[in-house]
């Protein structure tokens, strides 16, 4: 799981800035392993700068440790 937050984000950025779909997206957690996106487009497991990214906080459901 070591990164795995920034490649969220990154993957949240691209698609913000229209470099991959939605589409794209569903592709990538529904596959383990994929190279080449629907779309056609190649896949490059990319990080965000870890700069300014943390954990501000973190809430469960009242009823979880119960």
């Amino acid at each position: 799981m070591w990164g795995q937050i920034r490649i969220m984000v990154q993957t949240c950025l691209r698609y913000a800035r229209d470099e991959i779909s939605l589409t794209d997206i569903h592709a990538l957690l529904s596959k383990e392993e994929i190279r080449t996106l629907e779309s056609g487009r190649t896949w490059h497991k990319m990080k965000a700068s870890p700069f300014g990214l943390y954990l501000t906080n973190v809430e469960y459901p009242p009823d979880i440790f119960v």
